[in-house]
């Protein structure tokens, strides 16, 4: 950004939470394709190229990341093309739901959420909004209190909760020189369903979403429902810390 003090320029960052820092940049590349803000680079422990960054300056600059091996990048007619990082091969990326006919690795995990309050409290319903594909299987974990994640429920394109009557066809436009759904035409449904689950008291609770089938899936939001309070009191996990001694050298003393 332009200093209004001076002639000098001061960088920022676009994508504060996202740590750049752990990954090598010395063979990268930076393009653009659509929206976004195409990045590659490598983990410290590879002599090549082997993470692949998508930047959406639509979505408040999120980040998403791919386990792809590319050098450099080409654009035609809309489509995009990488060069691999360790042989003399070119691949078309992003225009299917497969990788070379096997199953795409994918994860999204959202922020730990408090749910506007950070006192304890259990969670009877999570609610989500999206779209889907007939084939498609996403399932759903949950983390308390960033305790590891635990299967809490499936969402299949499906079942009854799936509208069947309102199908879209995603893919059969363009966005800029950017096919939508990566111009492989796909018929998906809007669904709205309520996953019941059973939570012990948390502050905050992360959700992660994997698509484990082939096909397309899009989730407009998700939401907790029927949410019961507790008063201020440690998570269960860490409540062998109270009572601290003067010295802080021991927990659980009875006489504090």
């Amino acid at each position: 950004a332009p200093n209004p003090m001076s002639g000098n320029l001061e960088p920022f960052s676009l994508t504060p939470q996202f740590l750049w820092s752990e990954f090598n940049f010395d063979d990268c590349f930076v393009d653009t394709w659509g929206e976004s803000i195409l990045v590659g680079a490598r983990t410290p422990d590879s002599d090549f190229n082997n993470r692949f960054f998508f930047v959406n300056s639509a979505q408040k600059y999120s980040v998403d990341m791919f386990y792809y091996g590319v050098n450099n990048i080409a654009k035609k007619n809309g489509l995009l093309y990488g060069g691999s990082s360790t042989s003399e091969v070119v691949f078309e990326l992003f225009s299917g739901f497969d990788d070379l006919d096997a199953q795409v690795v994918n994860y999204w995990l959202s922020k730990p959420e408090s749910i506007d309050d950070d006192i304890l409290k259990k969670v009877r319903f999570f609610q989500f909004k999206g779209l889907i594909s007939e084939g498609q299987v996403v399932q759903v974990s949950a983390s308390y209190d960033n305790a590891p994640f635990e299967l809490v429920g499936t969402i299949r394109g499906d079942q009854s909760y799936v509208d069947v009557n309102s199908p879209q066809l995603i893919g059969n436009s363009m966005l800029g020189d950017t096919p939508i759904g990566g111009g492989i035409p796909v018929t998906v449904f809007p669904f709205l369903m309520e996953m019941r689950v059973r939570t012990s008291a948390f502050r905050t609770c992360q959700l992660r979403f994997e698509a484990t089938e082939f096909g397309y899936v899009a989730f407009e939001w998700h939401k907790f429902f029927d949410i019961l309070t507790y008063r201020r009191k440690l998570p269960t996990g860490y409540r062998q810390r109270r009572h601290v001694s003067t010295d802080g050298e021991s927990v659980d003393n009875p006489n504090r």
